[in-house]
Formats: structure tokens, C-alpha cells, sequence
């Protein structure tokens, strides 16, 4: 953390729901986009408005965790790596 507050670049609420649209017009159907929202929801709200949002490190944490368990999950490789790049083109 910054002397200011945390200066990573993050992805905010608003870029996420862009994320889902974008995923949506890809073929997400509702389900999977609930799923997704589920999963990130514990990382985008924070104790405080400087904490809120996403960052590079939190969204590969997340991806890592799909990947390594694909059986509790919806997601396949290539809708994970979809859901990536849009996270990527975020930051």
C-alpha cells in the first residue's frame, strides 16, 4: 500500500458489470454470469472506498482457482481464458 492508499490499478464495480456484458454478447448465459458474480463479490467490496475493486493480483488468484478446480465450477478453459482477457483489457 501506497503512502496515499493502495495505488494498483484495480477493476471496479462498474468495469466488472462491463465485463459481464461483454462475457454476455461471448454466449455467458445468466447462470454463468451469476457464478462469476458470486465468485468475485468477496474481492470487490472492501473495508473502505480506497479498497474497492479488483487487482491484478486478486483476479489471477481467482483464475488460478478455477483452473485448479474445474469439476466445483461452470467454467471451462476457454471461458476462463474469456474471462481473463476482459479482465485484462481493465487494467
Amino acid at each position: 500500500m501506497g503512502f496515499f492508499g493502495d495505488s494498483r490499478p484495480k477493476v471496479s464495480q462498474l468495469e466488472f458489470d462491463k465485463v459481464r456484458s461483454e462475457l454476455s454478447t461471448k454466449g455467458f448465459d445468466h447462470k454463468k454470469l451469476e457464478r462469476l458474480e458470486v465468485i468475485f463479490d468477496g474481492v470487490l467490496g472492501g473495508i473502505n472506498d480506497r479498497e474497492i475493486g479488483l487487482d491484478t493480483a486478486e483476479v489471477s488468484r481467482v483464475l488460478n482457482a478455477l483452473r485448479s478446480h474445474p469439476e466445483a465450477e461452470l467454467f471451462t478453459e476457454n471461458e476462463i481464458n474469456q474471462i481473463e482477457a476482459e479482465l485484462k483489457e481493465k487494467f
